[in-house]
């Protein structure tokens, strides 16, 4: 399928932070739907070797691989808006290039990326949310919307029984800023046997394909919900653990219950102090039919596949 990715390939644009986790959310899932016949565009990597009349270079780049589709993902983070293309990019590519385009939403809640995102949709032909969409945009777009999830590609190989992974619980993401998080994967360490814990405000954030080996070898994972502003969010993590076959401890919010069970496929928890205690007592032996079903569940409705199937027939129509 000639579809063309457009993002950047560097965290943060900096290669000194590593690759950014896009590629493998993205385009790996992709093919695992269809081949993919067209190379993604890394536009932090393109802007740096065509400094002058990079919009030129750009059009040409796409007129020459003749896509069928454009799917750009924009940087979400308010610090880095201004990595992303400019308006009148996205407006030469529309008035020039016979071609469909899609954005490819993360971090809806954070303001001034809405914003982008609102005024980038005057020229695309559909709206992709990965994280179960902010209700607060839903009349502003000025194309069509589909509200999905994040995608993830499928494990390399059977998965490991619960009691033979290497970690009791994982917690990947950002701690520091927040006390209530502090006090969470404190408590780990001492009453929850061999925990893994890695936040990404002091360290740099692990590698994708790193870090879904450390959800292959943890028995539980925790998603805290609460995105920018204290808003309700559904985060890739619920998705990235059960494609990994751990036991999810989620914490409760309205997006959620779209996808799973959170009583049948989830640990679910209303506060720290809750969360606490459901880890101290957490035995993998006692989950071990919670975490098959949810992964199953996850084959069965939420897998990459099942993502692009949604994606592309809903971008068909647009």
């Amino acid at each position: 399928m000639r579809v063309l990715f457009l993002f950047e390939r560097w965290r943060d644009g900096n290669p000194a932070r590593g690759e950014s986790a896009l590629d493998s959310i993205f385009v790996n899932t992709f093919r695992e739907y269809a081949d993919l016949e067209i190379a993604p565009l890394f536009y932090d990597e393109f802007r740096a070797a065509h400094p002058q009349e990079t919009t030129a270079h750009l059009i040409g780049h796409i007129g020459r691989a003749r896509p069928e589709a454009i799917l750009y993902c924009p940087v979400p983070a308010m610090r880095e808006l201004d990595r992303n293309f400019r308006l009148e990019v996205l407006d030469v590519i529309r008035d020039n290039l016979p071609v469909k385009t899609a954005l490819l939403a993360l971090d809806t809640n954070i303001p001034h990326f809405a914003s982008l995102l609102v005024s980038y949709s005057r020229f695309a032909d559909l709206v992709i949310t990965c994280d179960g969409g902010n209700p607060a945009l839903a009349n502003r777009y000025h194309a069509p919307s589909i509200d999905l999830w994040t995608p993830v590609q499928q494990p390399t190989g059977p998965l490991k029984p619960l009691t033979s992974r290497q970690f009791t619980v994982s917690f990947c993401g950002t701690v520091a800023p927040y006390p209530d998080r502090v006090a969470l994967t404190e408590s780990l360490r001492p009453s929850a046997g061999r925990a893994f814990v890695h936040d990404i405000a002091v360290k740099p954030p692990l590698p994708y394909d790193r870090f879904l080996r450390v959800l292959e070898q943890s028995a539980a994972t925790i998603n805290l919900s609460n995105a920018y502003g204290g808003a309700d969010q559904l985060k890739g993590r619920i998705f990235e653990g059960a494609s990994r076959g751990a036991v999810v401890f989620e914490q409760r919010n309205r997006f959620t219950a779209d996808y799973f069970d959170p009583d049948a496929h989830l640990v679910a928890f209303d506060s720290i102090e809750e969360a606490k205690d459901l880890l101290v007592r957490f035995d993998p032996a006692e989950h071990a039919a919670r975490a098959e079903a949810c992964h199953a569940h996850w084959q069965a409705h939420w897998s990459g596949t099942k993502f692009w199937e949604k994606a592309m027939a809903t971008l068909a129509g647009a």
